[in-house]
């Protein structure tokens, strides 16, 4: 056993290049290695061709009702398409396990109480039969939208940036659920040779570790340096799948992930983006502060990337960060977490790593801002535009696991280097608050001043009561 090992290893070693006078390619050691797996095609091309008829557009859009949520969703049918995805052995063993996480994941379940649920594991939304119904036509809607939408482009796959244009595509035409890891299962499923069976981010950053490829943040262009390696193979993923299952081991400096990576600790320096700050622009009123954030600052950022607010003397920190508040529904009361600014522009940070978001605060300085900041306070110090230092904020850190369940697994947080902090300041005024020291060198700043226009009608005139033009 021992003797063997050793030859599949010294084999690998010579077919990846990592010895001396090595000839042989990694592609081609594949390809010696594939003929051992030849019967796993033959089953797996059933399991395809029933699940693309099962689930196609044409057969999903003939249904309504009871019949489509059964077809779809977590309901106790094993028929269900979820269920196939998730548990179902053959599924998992050719095409790559999403197990992991709680049914939460998806869009909607059959929950133990016999209600059609959404929303949260911690903050559920029951729902009657006819809105869940509503619910699974929009979202057999937008699955089918996305299936078009790959389709009609299936033709640029050949290149990593025609992967990166559909991930635009996808994303651009505001696509449900496509960075969820289920996603990257159907996609398999129904276009199996432009899409891989490693679906979550450690999986896919242990194949590539194995091919000497790059990682990247996004999960679509980890999915396209593979693909396009698989081809160059003329393998199928499911036989190149078998292949690391037996021999991953001898192949990777990293440890094979397992159901339980499918849910991913967030690192909060996956953006691309390494410049983000915290910038005060100050000056005297009506210079054109704010003018200057929306102008200048923000011009190039989505409208849904930006998340204003305004500070005030009784402005606090459960306004900045988020508080728990009653909540009514339908004849019960419940309490949960309402989300403030700052918690919302670090949603919308994690959710679009590869897009700019800031956080605009107006008039910094006319509420207590080192109170309102509370715990935040610590995470204004950057390296490379991500937090040095992270905090443990119990309802933040809920409320992300709530919002990112299936897909990220949050045990602290920091701000990310894609999330930007704009505030303005008025150095003029009476009956604002001072800040300290240690607050202002957390922060960049910039001053804008009053400028006139040489034909500007009042610059020369006096200030009525003093001895100043106003210019």
């Amino acid at each position: 056993m021992a003797n063997n090992i050793g030859k599949n290893i010294e084999e690998v070693e010579i077919a990846l290049g990592m010895r001396k006078g090595a000839e042989v390619n990694s592609q081609e050691w594949f390809k010696e290695k594939a003929d051992e797996f030849e019967a796993f095609d033959t089953k797996a091309a059933n399991l395809y061709t029933f699940f693309q008829n099962e689930f196609s557009p044409e057969k999903l859009n003939a249904l309504e009702g009871e019949a489509l949520l059964t077809k779809l969703f977590l309901c106790g049918s094993n028929e269900s398409m979820f269920y196939l995805l998730e548990y179902e052995k053959d599924y998992r063993e050719f095409f790559g396990s999403i197990k992991g996480g709680n049914a939460f994941k998806y869009p909607l379940h059959l929950s133990k109480n016999g209600k059609w649920a959404t929303g949260t594991k911690n903050n559920p939304k029951f729902l009657t039969t006819e809105e869940a119904s509503n619910k699974a036509a929009d979202f057999r809607d937008s699955l089918n939208k996305c299936y078009f939408i790959v389709k009609d482009n299936l033709n640029i796959l050949n290149t990593l940036e025609g992967y990166k244009d559909l991930d635009k595509k996808l994303h651009n035409e505001g696509v449900d659920f496509v960075d969820s890891i289920w996603f990257s299962k159907y996609l398999h499923m129904m276009f199996p040779q432009y899409f891989s069976v490693f679906h979550n981010k450690k999986w896919q950053e242990y194949i590539l570790n194995i091919l000497k490829l790059d990682t990247d943040t996004n999960w679509i262009i980890r999915n396209g340096k593979i693909t396009l390696f698989v081809k160059e193979c003329g393998l199928s993923f499911v036989v190149f799948s078998q292949i690391i299952y037996k021999y991953g081991t001898e192949l990777s400096t990293y440890d094979e992930p397992t159901d339980e990576d499918n849910e991913i600790i967030f690192d909060f320096i996956s953006s691309t983006f390494k410049d983000g700050k915290n910038l005060i622009i100050y000056g005297t009123p009506g210079c054109g502060k704010s003018y200057y954030v929306q102008n200048s600052l923000l011009k190039d950022y989505r409208e849904e990337n930006c998340i204003r607010t305004t500070f005030f003397s009784d402005y606090t920190n459960t306004d900045f960060v988020g508080q728990i508040l009653p909540y009514i529904d339908g004849d019960k009361v419940t309490y949960k977490f309402n989300p403030g600014p700052f918690t919302l522009a670090l949603e919308q940070a994690i959710r679009y790593p590869e897009e700019k978001v800031a956080l605009v605060i107006e008039e910094l300085n006319r509420g207590s801002a080192a109170s309102i900041f509370g715990d935040i306070f610590q995470l204004l110090d950057r390296k490379d535009g991500v937090s040095r230092y992270p905090i443990k904020n119990v309802n933040i850190i809920k409320y992300l696991n709530d919002q990112f369940c299936g897909k990220y697994k949050f045990t602290n947080i920091r701000i990310p280097s894609n999330l930007n902090i704009f505030a303005t300041m008025n150095t003029s005024d009476q009956n604002v608050f001072t800040l300290d020291t240690a607050f202002k060198r957390r922060w960049e700043f910039k001053k804008l001043l009053n400028v006139f226009l040489p034909d500007h009608a009042f610059k020369d005139k006096f200030v009525p009561g003093a001895d100043v033009t106003w210019e």
